[in-house]
Formats: structure tokens, sequence, C-alpha cells
């Protein structure tokens, strides 16, 4: 060092470092992920329930829709006889023309509810669908 000479000096060293920590925490990280694991598992099973509890419903939905169609072809049917029988009144004289319109509408009402209810029966089936992923 005291030399006027010209010389190389520098200091080298190594470090090395060592997180011993992962040894304390290993056990509770692992912990954690079996609990979210579990978590997982058990939002799956909520979701499996209330689909399978939501398709029930809506096959009880379409169970009655179907019922409410068939009421409604009878109804429908028992309506056309109705106005049949009015139109043979109205050419016998025996009622006027205002009670034959009000049969019309009544039949024409019952077709009505009966499409409406077609279209109920086609929605439900296509939620079904959508709930069953198919």
């Amino acid at each position: 060092m005291m030399s006027s000479k010209w010389s190389l000096n520098g200091i080298v060293g190594v470090r090395m470092s060592w997180n011993i920590s992962g040894f304390y925490t290993a056990k509770t990280q692992r912990r954690q992920i079996e609990n979210a694991m579990g978590n997982i598992a058990l939002k799956r099973d909520i979701f499996l329930f209330n689909n399978q509890l939501q398709a029930e419903q809506e096959n009880a939905e379409i169970t009655r829709i179907r019922t409410a169609l068939k009421d409604d072809d009878r109804i429908v049917e028992l309506r056309g006889n109705v106005r049949a029988a009015a139109e043979a009144r109205l050419e016998e004289g025996v009622i006027d023309m205002n009670d034959l319109l009000g049969k019309i509408s009544d039949e024409s009402a019952a077709k009505i509810a009966r499409s409406t209810h077609e279209i109920e029966l086609i929605k439900a089936i296509y939620d079904l669908k959508h709930t069953l992923n198919r």
C-alpha cells in the first residue's frame, strides 16, 4: 500500500443469503391452499345444488303449462261448439248478432290464451335448456 508502484488492489467478496422464513411459513401456506381448495369445492357443490333446484322448478313450470294447454284445447273446442250453436240460433232468429259476436269474441279470447300458453311453454323449455347448458 505504501509503495509508489502501480499495482492492482481490490477486495473480492462473496455474499450468500438464505431465507429461512420459508421453513416457518410453508405449513401455513399449505393450510391456506387446502382451505382455498375446500372453499372452491364447497362453492361448486352449492352451485350444482342450486342449478339442480332451478331445473326442478323449471320442469314443474313446464308440467304446469302443459296441463294448462290441455285445458285450453278443451276450452277452445267448447267455445267453438258454443259459437257454432249460436250461429245456428242466429239463422233461426232466436238470438241477435250482438250475442253471436260475444260468442265469437269468447272463442277468440280462448285461442289467444292458448297461444299465450304455447309461447310460455317454449320460453320455459328454453329456460330449462339454458339452465342445463344444453
